[in-house]
């Protein structure tokens, strides 16, 4: 509500349905409770009283279709599901439309993309030119200790989806997914978030934030004029350097010199996305710091920073906020990050070095003490207690770099 974000309110549900009316009472129920528990909120756009991907029968739906309007009166009431039939919303997957799709006859969302369709390789594209990618770097399942290409594949993949969405009438579109997480029934993490599990952001992240329109502003988020250099910049990055910016023109520099002024990228597929990023090609690496400036009217309006890392002589320590301001409270659960840094401040993006975590104060640490970096951060989740006081966070690696952190909770 806060934030302005739309919900698309979901029961319970998925890839299954019975005729066992104990089945049905139960979904049915569900789909009163949510209603009930959520409807005061102005957030939610819909109610998605739908088992996820599956085939339900129709008087199972004219049911689920009736609590909806039972339980949330008037004409601002909408329900949204998985078949076309009953439901004021239709939802479909792209990797579904992608096997049948005939074009919607009523309100349309395409309810997730970027993963499964890239991931079993259905995209439906002419992927030839990723015939020298193997088939892990293909997929949009990748976590940020996976390194500069296969981080941009994914940004790829989430690029190439989404401009496609814009052939079909579509009023919106939702990425699969945010975080990366734990899926339960496998002992590996499902890696195709723009986020990591510990809210990191990868390249992917900087694109769909790229989308947003320069006017749109809030205090609350990052917004207005951005640019972002999906690069590390160091001796294994591409010499093809991607920008994400929602700006009219970007302007690159390396070591204060101009490498020109691109068009927006040009896709093998007919470009209808907001904001095309941009691509610098650059011939040989030279150490040293990339910065882009984005203008809009011949104005500098946002501006971003590479450089070249260095050797790790410190860690330092942030805490994420999360939205929370000026700082978290008592009985939070939060992430707090160390960063390999070099004496620039450059965090050193490497993987799989061992940081240790310890705490002062009433907190306490809530995963292993000892965590290994991905792309030159360690993530260590605490709960803060009950009592106002200071908490002191210190964190060491093996070579005996350290840094610690000290805050107050509100």
């Amino acid at each position: 509500d806060k934030l302005g974000l739309l919900v698309l309110d979901a029961i319970l549900g998925w890839q299954y349905y019975s005729r066992d009316s104990l089945f049905q009472q139960h979904v049915f129920q569900t789909g009163r409770d949510l209603i009930r528990r959520d409807r005061n909120h102005p957030c939610v756009l819909a109610w998605e009283l739908s088992l996820n991907e599956s085939w339900m029968d129709k008087p199972f739906i004219d049911e689920m279709q009736k609590i909806t309007h039972e339980e949330y009166p008037g004409s601002q009431c909408y329900s949204a599901g998985w078949q076309e039939y009953g439901y004021d919303i239709f939802l479909q997957a792209r990797q579904h439309r992608l096997q049948h799709y005939t074009e919607p006859q009523k309100p349309y969302i395409v309810s997730e993309y970027g993963d499964w369709e890239y991931y079993a390789q259905n995209a439906g594209f002419n992927q030839d030119s990723w015939g020298n990618l193997k088939q892990e770097e293909r997929t949009s399942r990748q976590s940020l200790s996976d390194g500069e290409v296969r981080l941009l594949q994914q940004a790829t993949n989430a690029q190439e989806a989404h401009n496609d969405n814009y052939n079909t009438p579509a009023f919106a579109d939702g990425y699969w997914a945010m975080f990366d997480y734990n899926r339960g029934y496998s002992n590996d993490l499902e890696t195709s978030g723009i986020m990591s599990i510990d809210r990191l952001p990868k390249f992917s992240y900087y694109f769909f934030r790229s989308q947003r329109d320069t006017d749109e502003k809030s205090p609350l988020y990052s917004s207005g004029p951005m640019v972002y250099i999906a690069s590390y910049w160091n001796n294994q990055s591409p010499h093809n350097v991607r920008v994400f910016s929602n700006c009219d023109n970007v302007e690159m520099y390396l070591n204060g010199k101009s490498l020109g002024t691109p068009l927006p990228e040009n896709k093998r597929i007919s470009n209808k996305l907001a904001h095309p990023p941009f691509s610098f090609h650059i011939p040989a690496f030279e150490p040293g710091t990339l910065v882009a400036k984005g203008y809009i009217g011949g104005k500098e309006v946002a501006t971003d920073s590479v450089t070249t890392p260095g050797e790790t002589i410190s860690l330092k320590l942030k805490i994420d906020e999360s939205g929370r301001k000026p700082e978290s409270g008592c009985n939070d659960a939060v992430f707090v990050y160390a960063s390999l840094v070099d004496a620039n401040g450059t965090t050193v993006p490497v993987n799989d070095v061992p940081v240790t975590f310890s705490i002062e104060g009433d907190a306490r640490i809530l995963n292993p003490g000892t965590i290994t970096t991905e792309a030159g951060i360690a993530s260590a989740l605490i709960r803060i207690g009950d009592l106002v006081g200071k908490i002191k966070i210190t964190a060491s690696d093996p070579a005996n770099h350290s840094g610690e952190l000290t805050f107050t909770p509100l």
